[in-house]
Parts: structure tokens; C-alpha cells; sequence
């Protein structure tokens, strides 16, 4: 029998994760942000020449800037560290879009499985009609 390839394994774990669903994907998007700050970051250190930004700081600003993306004054560092900031916007605003497309589609699922009358009924002594 065939190994199955690292990409096959890979694609098979996300598949299993997802599969048990918003919390699966849920997971998978805190990761992809987490890859997202830290990859960032490391580009930042290594192509910027500021030595006034530590990679500590580096990763801090990113960190903020992808959860609360907020104006970014243009005198604050070198093109390298806008661009970075630039992509990290971007990047935040793309996962909290498929977050709230999770969130939405969730609420939608559980708001019809409760018009089909799939609840709990905790009522007893009476006649449902």
C-alpha cells in the first residue's frame, strides 16, 4: 500500500477538523492568523533596517494590527514595516469576514432546526396539535 504524501495527511486532518464543524473552523482560522502575524513578522525583520524595531515589536504591532485594524500613521516606520502592516489589514479584514460568515451560517442552521420543531420539549401533561 501507498504512503499517503504530507499534503495528503495534512489535507486529510483539515478535513476531519472541519467536518466536526464551526469549532473546527473556528481552530483553523486562529492558526491561519497566528501564521499570518508571525510570517509577517519575520519577513519585517529580516528586510527592515530600523534598529529602533526588536522583533518583539515587530510582532506586537502586528499582533494589534490584526485584531483591531486601526490608521496606521505613515511616519511610524520604514515602507518594509507599512507594507507589512498594509498586508496584515488586509489579512485580518479577509479572516473576520470568514469568521462572521461562520458565526451567521451557524445562527442560520440552529434558527432552522428550531423552526423544524427539533428542541427539547420540556413541558409535559398537555397535547401537542
Amino acid at each position: 500500500m501507498k504512503r499517503a504524501s504530507l499534503i495528503d495527511r495534512l489535507r486529510y486532518e483539515f478535513d476531519n477538523t472541519i467536518s466536526r464543524g464551526p469549532a473546527g473552523l473556528v481552530l483553523w482560522l486562529a492558526v491561519v492568523s497566528v501564521v499570518l502575524v508571525l510570517g509577517t513578522a519575520l519577513v519585517v525583520a529580516a528586510l527592515d533596517t530600523n534598529p529602533d524595531l526588536d522583533f518583539s515589536a515587530i510582532l506586537w504591532d502586528l499582533f494589534f494590527q490584526t485584531l483591531t485594524p486601526n490608521p496606521v500613521d505613515p511616519k511610524a516606520g520604514s515602507t518594509v514595516f507599512l507594507g507589512a502592516m498594509l498586508f496584515a489589514t488586509f489579512g485580518s479584514l479577509f479572516l473576520v469576514s470568514i469568521f462572521i460568515g461562520i458565526l451567521t451560517n451557524t445562527i442560520d442552521h440552529r434558527i432552522q432546526q428550531l423552526r423544524e420543531g427539533r428542541s427539547t420539549v420540556l413541558e409535559s401533561g398537555h397535547t401537542l396539535i
